[in-house]
């Protein structure tokens, strides 16, 4: 799933992995978050500050283990639900999507790509939250605001999380 901070896809994740649950098949939800707090753990981190860039190789670095354990030790038949935020044209973006495809291609499952979208003053509402903050979300309204005001733009990156403070 695919979509602006805020937007439900967290929850949107978990209600179809309770659906599928009660029809006694198993999906497991995996967020952007997941592999990021690992990292995040080790870290002050606010979902307000700059992080440094070197923070986004390290999860890379724990999403790639993530993505082996599910292709190697996972059982075949369970489901995964990925969700993330990603920018189109965006190339480390593009690069996670085509991992996630092959990551399905390797274990004979398709790749169905969702993407989800809700009115920005909702999105904007919702971001700051207490279950955002308490899970390391980004919080930041000021931030989300510019980066749902220029989709296109990869500025945001820049800015808030590849900073090298």
């Amino acid at each position: 799933m695919i979509g602006y901070p805020g937007v439900g896809k967290y929850t949107i994740a978990q209600a179809i992995a309770r659906l599928a649950e009660g029809d006694g098949r198993r999906f497991v939800v995996s967020t952007t978050i997941t592999p990021r707090n690992v990292i995040f753990s080790v870290m002050d981190v606010d979902g307000l500050r700059t992080d440094p860039r070197e923070t986004w190789t390290r999860v890379g670095e724990v999403r790639e283990a993530l993505y082996r354990a599910i292709a190697t030790l996972s059982p075949t038949d369970w489901s995964f639900i990925f969700t993330n935020v990603l920018t189109e044209g965006e190339p480390l973006d593009a690069a996670a999507v085509e991992r996630v495809c092959a990551l399905a291609a390797e274990r004979g499952n398709p790749y169905v790509p969702v993407h989800l979208i809700c009115a920005s003053e909702e999105v904007l509402r919702r971001v700051t939250s207490p279950s955002r903050r308490e899970r390391l979300k980004w919080v930041d309204v000021d931030g989300v605001r510019a980066f749902i005001d220029e989709p296109s733009c990869c500025a945001w990156r820049n800015t808030r999380r590849w900073s090298s403070t």
